[in-house]
């Protein structure tokens, strides 16, 4: 990235860093992550379902994963892909 932009390799590399650290805090607290035309971050939860809200508690839980958003731009561009075959 620091080849095709006016950053330091060093600020690439600390700005990565950071946000290594930021998404999981900021998932954890419910929120989505805007990645500008690449897409969101999300959180997704598999749980046990309950018959009434009284008996649903995080041991419910069983799974939760990390959903990433494509934009419509970002799919457009993988339409635009060609691909070959190495040898």
């Amino acid at each position: 990235m620091s080849e095709k932009s006016s950053v330091s390799e060093g600020d690439v590399y600390s700005i990565i860093i950071n946000l290594f650290k930021l998404i999981p805090k900021e998932l954890a607290h419910g929120r989505v992550i805007g990645l500008g035309d690449l897409g969101s971050l999300s959180l997704k939860a598999n749980a046990k379902g309950s018959d009434t809200a009284e008996e649903v508690s995080s041991d419910d839980i069983k799974k939760v994963s990390v959903r990433f958003r494509p934009t419509q731009a970002f799919y457009k561009m993988l339409g635009l892909l060609k691909f070959e075959r190495n040898a």
